[in-house]
């Protein structure tokens, strides 16, 4: 009876260590199984860690790149206004040197009409004074004859005196001569103003 209970208790271990390693297997494949999970979900974590940070150095990139073209926009804004004065500036400039230009030219033209309008009163002057001149050199040549005629008569009245001395004679002189004798002054006139 004793063999009985020993067989009993031998088959009942064997059946036990056969039972407690199939569930032994079967708990070591649930836990490998479970394992293989977390190890997945592990490697997700980590991949969206990484993914994660990927992003955010990322929109950290960006955003010195945005820092970065928001600084170049504001200098070239900057130099747009200081072209934009420079032009206003030049335009000003421009428009007083075009004014400018333009009242000297205006002045020259009224210059150039006033010219003309001289010249053309002058040459019809100088017509006038060309149409008298043959009357003013007939009656210079009637004043010159007159002149001579009566130099003539006054040499004729001291050739017909009787002269006393030497020193009283009295010489004839020539039209031009006389001229130029009576334009002379006397030595003993006043020169200056009266003061």
């Amino acid at each position: 009876m004793f063999w009985q209970f020993l067989i009993i208790g031998l088959i009942s271990l064997l059946f036990g260590f056969w039972l407690g390693g199939k569930r032994g297997r079967t708990v070591k494949r649930e836990a490998l199984n479970e394992l293989n999970t977390k190890s997945l979900e592990m490697l997700e974590f980590k991949s969206r860690v990484n993914a994660l940070k990927e992003e955010a150095a990322e929109a950290d990139r960006k955003e010195r790149m945005l820092q970065m073209t928001l600084k170049q926009l504001q200098e070239s804004k900057e130099q747009v206004r200081s072209m934009r004065q420079l032009m206003i500036t030049q335009g000003k400039k421009q428009y007083i040197d075009e004014s400018y230009l333009r009242m000297k030219a205006i002045k020259s033209h009224e210059k150039a009409i006033k010219a003309t309008s001289l010249a053309r009163k002058a040459t019809e002057q100088l017509k006038r004074w060309e149409a008298a001149v043959p009357a003013i050199q007939a009656m210079k040549q009637t004043n010159d004859e007159l002149i001579e005629q009566d130099a003539q008569r006054t040499a004729d009245v001291f050739d017909n005196r009787r002269v006393n001395g030497a020193h009283d004679v009295v010489r004839r002189v020539s039209n031009r001569d006389s001229r130029r004798l009576a334009k002379l002054k006397s030595s003993n006139e006043a020169s200056g103003p009266a003061s």
